[in-house]
């Protein structure tokens, strides 16, 4: 039985033993909806239930709530208003046995006379009684300026938060069918365990078109925000006050905080006010005790509410109270600086504007919470605020000097255990990367004491993680990643991501599934839940392609709205690589154009494999779509981070420079670069990555003897994604391909993420001698492309279709993949058909192509 359903039944008993109950809780909690279900049970067991709900546009109409229920009616025209005895005759009536309950929803909105009669009745009457109630809410006074009594002895009923699994239940129920995990995901971050928030959600979704029904699977479309959502988030603010108000909102701004820091800008009184009604969170962390701003639906209110100014108010009175200086962050910070700006894809106006605004905004609220991280570190420079300052000070683009030096704090002895391991992992991880030192790194992580068990066993989880991350895969890493159940919450989520990233490398999809569900089960627990970029990855490798860009997507809205900049582009990154192997470039480079230029400082591992992953992708794609140039300068740009030689997500640096190679018709280096670095990347443990680089060179130029040596490699690994590939060049290696294991072929591409690949399959195979499996193939290609006919698919991949055409060679190449003839294109481009001889001859060198089918083929990706 989960929480609410136990809280219920012993609402139930007490009721049948003859208590009063009093149910609290929160704006959006659930308290009818608890009512109800209790009233539920005692109906089951034979009691009348009677209702009495609270309006409080009718609490100064005396008897209005009684009236409004039907309680009481005009007996006699001449009788103008009912009396108290009537009124308490009544409810009599209504409950007229010790089988009998009331069920008062909001009883603090009861006008007076009726809560008077209610009290009366039960002073007379063995009837149960059962209230709610807004946690935290002052009930209204009555005309003589006092509080109504409550039933004596009542007991207490609080309404707790809702589970992710309670929360799934209550939803699928009320949707009446499941609802798609991600879609669940981002409906628990957004209502905090508020199930009257999620239900909001849902049936707003649904009217606004955010939430369909897929195949019986309830899923949403985009992000869950809209302005429907307004009266909702309004509604917690209504009874504050203005102080209130803006306490709450300059934590929004500030983030999570330590109390000592919330202090310096609320006082006491407003501080538990916003806590009775639960609109802050408080949360200990080892020594230390955290606020945040709830609940998340609210946060994100204050983010879409178009009011600058008073935002810009709330952050000077922030700064001023923290006792900030003018500038915090350094002037030659990174974030938002749009230093790549020339790189941005598609170059909309539209969506550089866009970029702009979220650059700066991004901007105003780091350099806000590095005030306030600033403020927790000088007012008490502990293990725990020591690393918030220096991870603000990363974030923020702040020298090397400044952030060794905070780093380096001495610290009093006394500190918190698990803060100080924290500690040390950001040092061990600025040891190796900034100052490329993995040596000095691991015997960092090596300090932490073995009588600190068992958070010294961290020490062997982050070491491997380094080693993973800058050298190689440690070979008999599992049994230092052995989950143990007596490390807190958050060490136990790192342990989990880090084994998450270990099978990942080494393709092993289902052991990663696997570990991410486990760090997701506790991350729901955790303050400042958010969804995880890392399942997409997973999700991408079983074959799930599909489930994985909508998991990245969602993620991706989910950051950008909460104007995080990390979270979004490692979103970006994994969900421009499941569009880019889909063929879908068009999309890819929509989702470039607002994550490149939120450029971070490279200074930590995870920002800087982001970095050249977007990169990366930004180039091949550029190179596949004929922009040579640009494509040159996002290798320029990966390639100046000074990654040490690892993979990052599909190695996209190396097939981006033998995309280049294949434009310069230098087909034979491009293969030998691919084979080259796939055999080293699986010879050191990556295997994933590896593997795919070997395929590419396979689909570039096929060699018998190698595929066969790659099939070994790839019994190695699980997940769809490699082996539908697999499939495809191997297909390729086969003369004699036949049409029903090509369409079989095909759909297993599609299924797996390549839809392009399998396009680029059935169109080339498509020109061959046989018309009915010609007309099959084609067949085949309009139904694919009609399931998602918004969907524009390119199938340009390993073959030189862009070389270094000239402008009018190029016009010529394209009438050729049209079938004109030489004759028709001199009259088309108004040129001789000597001249168009002379085009075509140097296009076909240029391509390395012996007819014109062959430059067909190229032109349209089927080759």
């Amino acid at each position: 039985m989960n929480t609410r359903a136990a809280s219920i039944q012993r609402s139930v008993e007490a009721v049948r033993a003859g208590l009063p109950i009093d149910v609290v809780g929160v704006r959006y909690s659930g308290r009818t909806s608890y009512l109800t279900e209790v009233g539920d049970r005692l109906s089951e067991d034979g009691w009348q239930v009677v209702w009495v709900r609270g309006n409080a546009s009718l609490s100064g109409t005396p008897f209005g709530i009684l009236m409004a229920a039907g309680f009481l009616t005009q007996s006699t025209p001449g009788q103008l208003r009912p009396t108290l005895s009537l009124a308490v005759d009544a409810l009599a009536a209504a409950a007229p046995s010790s089988q009998s309950v009331l069920l008062i929803d909001d009883w603090d909105d009861l006008d007076e006379a009726s809560w008077g009669a209610i009290l009366a009745f039960r002073q007379r009457s063995d009837s149960g009684i059962v209230l709610s109630r807004v946690l935290g809410r002052a009930p209204r006074l009555s005309a003589q300026g006092v509080y109504p009594a409550t039933p004596g002895n009542a007991l207490v009923a609080r309404i707790p938060a809702l589970t992710f699994r309670e929360m799934r239940g209550e939803l699928e129920r009320r949707l009446g069918g499941p609802i798609d995990h991600t879609t669940l995901t981002q409906l628990f971050a957004k209502a905090g365990g508020l199930i009257g928030v999620a239900c909001q959600l849902v049936e707003v979704a649904r009217l606004t078109g955010r939430l369909v029904q897929v195949e019986g699977l309830w899923t949403s479309e985009g992000d869950l925000w809209s302005p429907e959502l307004i009266g909702v988030a309004e509604s917690w603010l209504e009874f504050l006050s203005s102080e209130q108000r803006d306490a709450h909102e300059m934590l929004a701004l500030a983030g999570i905080c330590e109390l000592e820091t919330v202090r310096r800008f609320a006082d006491w009184p407003t501080l538990e006010s916003l806590e009775a009604t639960e609109l802050v969170r408080v949360h200990s962390a080892g020594s230390r005790v955290l606020v945040t701003a709830q609940p998340p639906l609210l946060v994100e209110y204050y983010r879409h509410r178009p009011r600058a100014i008073r935002t810009i108010r709330l952050t000077e009175n922030l700064r001023g109270k923290l006792g900030a200086e003018p500038e915090v962050l350094s002037p030659h910070s990174t974030l938002g600086d749009p230093t790549h700006g020339d790189l941005v894809l598609g170059g909309a106006s539209q969506t550089r504007r866009q970029a702009a605004v979220i650059s700066r905004l991004v901007y105003e609220q780091n350099r806000t919470r590095a005030l306030v991280a600033r403020a927790d570190w000088q007012r008490t420079p502990s293990a725990a605020s020591t690393a918030s300052y220096a991870q603000a000070l990363i974030v923020s683009g702040a020298d090397s000097a400044e952030i060794e030096a905070v780093l380096g704090t001495e610290l009093p002895g006394a500190q918190d255990r698990v803060d100080m391991v924290w500690l040390i992992r950001l040092r061990a991880e600025w040891q190796a990367f900034a100052q490329l030192d993995l040596v000095g790194a691991l015997r960092l992580l090596h300090e932490i004491p073995e009588a600190w068990a068992p958070l010294h066993r961290m020490a062997e989880v982050w070491s491997v993680s380094l080693q993973h991350t800058l050298r190689d895969v440690p070979k008999n890493f599992s049994g230092a990643l052995d989950l143990d159940e007596e490390l807190p919450d958050s060490l136990r989520i790192s342990l989990l991501r880090v084994r998450t990233n270990l099978f990942t490398t080494l393709g092993r999809f289902e052991s990663a599934l696997e570990a991410i569900d486990g760090a997701e089960r506790f991350s729901q627990e955790e303050l400042g839940f958010s969804i995880d970029s890392l399942r997409g990855v997973v999700l991408l490798g079983l074959g799930h392609s599909e489930q994985a860009m909508t998991w990245s997507r969602r993620g991706y809205e989910e950051a950008l709205t909460a104007l995080d900049v990390q979270a979004l582009r490692g979103h970006a990154a994994a969900l421009v690589y499941a569009l880019e192997a889909d063929g879908r470039y068009a999309e890819a480079e929509a989702i470039l154009a607002v994550a490149l230029p939120l450029n971070s400082a490279p200074r930590t591992l995870e920002v800087t494999a982001t970095e050249v992953a977007l990169h990366g992708c930004a180039g091949l794609i550029a190179a596949r779509r004929g922009r040579r140039e640009e494509a040159i300068r996002h290798a320029e740009v990966a390639e100046s981070f000074g990654l040490p030689d690892v993979p990052v997500l599909h190695d996209c640096v190396p097939l981006l420079r033998a995309q280049l190679l294949i434009g310069e018709n230098r087909i034979s280096e491009a293969k030998e670069l691919l084979w080259r670095r796939g055999q080293n990347l699986f010879e050191r443990g990556y295997r994933f990555p590896g593997i795919l680089l070997l395929l590419t060179a396979l689909e570039i130029t096929p060699d018998p003897e190698q595929l066969r040596e790659v099939t070994q490699l790839a019994e190695m690994l699980d997940g769809e994604f490699v082996h539908g590939y697999l499939a495809a060049v191997t297909l390729q290696h086969d003369r004699e391909q036949r049409s029903g294991e090509l369409v079989e072929v095909a759909e297993r591409l599609v299924r797996s993420g390549r839809t392009g690949l399998a396009l680029s399959l059935l169109q080339r195979s498509s020109s061959d001698s046989d018309p009915a499996a010609a007309a099959l193939r084609e067949r085949l290609s309009a139904e694919i492309l009609s399931r998602a006919p918004e969907r524009v698919y390119e199938t340009a991949r390993v073959h030189p279709r862009h070389t270094t055409l000239t402008g009018r060679e190029g016009e010529v190449a394209r009438l050729i993949a049209q079938g004109l003839g030489n004759a028709q294109i001199a009259d088309l481009l108004v040129l001789s058909v000597r001249t168009v001889e002379t085009h075509v001859h140097r296009i076909m060198r240029k391509l390395n192509c012996g007819s014109r089918q062959q430059v067909r083929a190229l032109i349209l990706g089927l080759g």
